[in-house]
């Protein structure tokens, strides 16, 4: 993980905004990450409103001079972000976490291995882990039958909850059926397992009617419908379903990873609508933003 997005979003993945409340008021600027709330909005959405610089300042009646540019060199912002140390055992956890989040038994037995925190043996169950590495293997695989056949013995009742993922997991086995070439086989079971999840939904009778129409190329991958059976969809299956068996046991289906990196992108588009020009870890942001719109006016 990258020390600047660490750094930028504070000690605690808890209390993120509190962590990095210290940088904004550094930057002299105010902000509020999505989903979080502060007690002083409405006043100063009142303030805002009486004081609106696009309509000029209502007492005096001048307009408000535009805010200057703030750029920071990649030396001071480094400085800057430095002053928010995490502690190891916070890193450690986010690692853990995406690791267990994703499946990855093996690298997460090592992990905490390496780590040597006794708490983590008690409070991890590595058995779910593995299941649901072994079940993404087989999706990754092809083996679409095996992987529906296996939730419905492991996790009762997750794919009748979840009729979207069920169709979605019966059409990657009829293109499997397709790209073998067993056409009758795949007509047969696009009847009996497709046809009645698609009968009163339209966008999926349409995704149906698509992936039949692979039957009549003689070469799939030279077909204007190749992207059908691109290996990439597998990998895309597999997130999903993983996803729906952390949902399942009521665990969050994606790795507190990802939410910290959603909330830094937002606070650094956030960081430069208010002027402010930083080395940005992510595209779109930052320097690299400035230097699109600088393009985009040529």
């Amino acid at each position: 993980m990258s020390s600047h997005i660490v750094q930028l979003l504070g000690s605690d993945s808890e209390n993120i905004p509190r962590s990095l409340a210290v940088l904004y008021q550094r930057l002299g600027i105010g902000l509020n990450p999505p989903g979080r709330s502060n007690s002083t909005s409405s006043a100063s959405s009142e303030s805002s409103n009486s004081q609106d610089p696009r309509r000029g300042n209502t007492r005096t009646g001048k307009a408000r001079k535009p805010r200057q540019c703030t750029t920071y060199s990649i030396s001071k912002w480094t400085d800057l972000l430095s002053t928010s140390q995490v502690p190891s055992k916070v890193l450690d956890s986010i690692v853990l976490d995406y690791l267990l989040c994703v499946g990855n038994e093996q690298a997460a037995q090592v992990f905490m291995r390496e780590c040597r925190r006794k708490m983590w043996s008690r409070d991890v169950d590595l058995g779910s882990v593995k299941e649901r590495n072994e079940i993404r293997v087989k999706v990754l695989k092809g083996d679409i039958k095996g992987v529906i056949a296996r939730l419905n013995s492991g996790a009762p009742g997750l794919l009748s909850q979840r009729p979207l993922l069920l169709f979605q997991l019966k059409k990657n086995a009829l293109i499997e059926l397709i790209s073998q070439g067993d056409d009758e086989g795949a007509i047969r079971y696009a009847q009996t397992e497709l046809a009645p999840l698609a009968a009163t939904d339209s966008a999926l009778k349409k995704e149906l009617e698509q992936v039949l129409s692979l039957l009549i190329f003689e070469d799939i991958s030279t077909s204007p419908l190749a992207h059908l059976v691109d290996p990439k969809r597998l990998t895309l299956l597999a997130q999903d379903v993983n996803a729906a068996l952390l949902e399942h046991v009521g665990q969050e289906p994606f790795p507190i990873l990802h939410r910290l990196i959603q909330e830094s992108q937002w606070i650094e588009d956030k960081l430069v609508d208010s002027n402010v020009r930083f080395p940005s870890c992510f595209m779109g942001g930052g320097d690299e933003r400035e230097q699109q719109e600088q393009e985009g006016e040529k």
